[in-house]
Parts: structure tokens; C-alpha cells; sequence
């Protein structure tokens, strides 16, 4: 499958920078300082407080296919794309 796999949160590019380097992430991290990414996907606060995490599967005619919402477990969101995807932990 062709996937392109994108992180975006409200961190400045600076701080993204500094992720992908500490982690070697093999894919770009998109900054927003404000939240019209976060309105246009009506991704709400946790509490109302805290950002909230969201995995996003978007096909390529643009249309979601699969949502993840979870504030804490961070391995989840993977586990979930990648069965979303049909690709199996050990593929990966």
C-alpha cells in the first residue's frame, strides 16, 4: 500500500525539529500555531484543557476512513493505523 504518513500538532517547527531528530521519525511533522486545523477536523481539548491526540486515516480521494481518539496511549495510535491499513504489527 502507498501510505504517506504526516504528524501535526501546534508545536513550533523549531520543537518538531528537535522531535524528528531525537526520534528519527521517517516522516514530517506540519505545525499550525493556531487551530484552524484543529477546527477543521473539530478535534476538541481532553478536559478542555489538553490537546487532544487524534489518528486520522485519510484515502486518497480525501475522505476519512478511520478515526482514533486517544489522549493518553500514544502506542495505540499506531496499532490502530496500522490495522486500519491492514498491515499487521510484525509487516511493519
Amino acid at each position: 500500500a502507498e501510505i504517506t504518513i504526516y504528524g501535526i500538532n501546534q508545536e513550533s517547527i523549531q520543537s518538531h525539529k528537535n522531535v524528528i531528530t531525537k526520534y528519527t521519525l521517517p516522516y514530517g511533522l506540519l505545525s499550525y500555531p493556531n487551530n484552524k486545523v484543529r477546527d477543521k477536523f473539530q478535534v476538541k481539548k481532553f478536559l478542555g484543557l489538553i490537546p487532544a491526540r487524534f489518528t486520522f486515516i485519510i484515502n486518497k480521494e480525501g475522505e476519512i476512513i478511520h478515526i482514533f481518539d486517544s489522549p493518553h496511549k500514544a502506542e495505540q495510535h499506531v496499532l490502530e493505523a496500522l490495522t486500519a491499513l491492514g498491515i499487521s504489527k510484525k509487516d511493519s
